[in-house]
């Protein structure tokens, strides 16, 4: 499919031939308890504030920024834990992207109920 749409194969096999970000930005958290939410329109705001997405129609895209997610809620961690990469090749979008992030965390003392990864498989 990839090399019917006109892409390189080898991807699929191997990463590296993806774009690099030249900046790669741990998201340390603030604060220690349950990852009780992530609200994932914001992270995908988060993503789009690094180069991910468009905001206008015809916008550019990075292919190379993004996030990646160390932890997923009902994962414990401390302060100042490494919760999530930033990947961009713009600097000036850090500071807003993370601001955004960290605002679709949402945290517990108590190990919250998790949901089902996958709810029913259809044959």
């Amino acid at each position: 499919m990839i090399t019917a749409q006109g892409g390189n194969a080898n991807c699929a096999d191997d990463c590296s031939l993806f774009p690099q970000a030249k900046i790669k930005r741990p998201v340390l958290s603030r604060e220690s308890g349950y990852i009780k939410s992530m609200d994932a329109g914001k992270c995908g705001a988060a993503s789009s504030a690094l180069g991910a997405g468009r905001n206008v129609k015809g916008g550019a895209i990075d292919y190379a920024a993004g996030i990646y997610l160390m932890k997923k809620p009902g994962d414990y961690v401390s302060a100042g834990e490494t919760i999530a990469y930033l990947y961009t090749n713009r600097e000036s979008a850090c500071r807003e992207a993370e601001t955004i992030f960290m605002d679709s965390l949402g945290y517990s003392a108590g190990k919250p109920e998790t949901k089902p990864l996958v709810y029913k498989i259809i044959k």
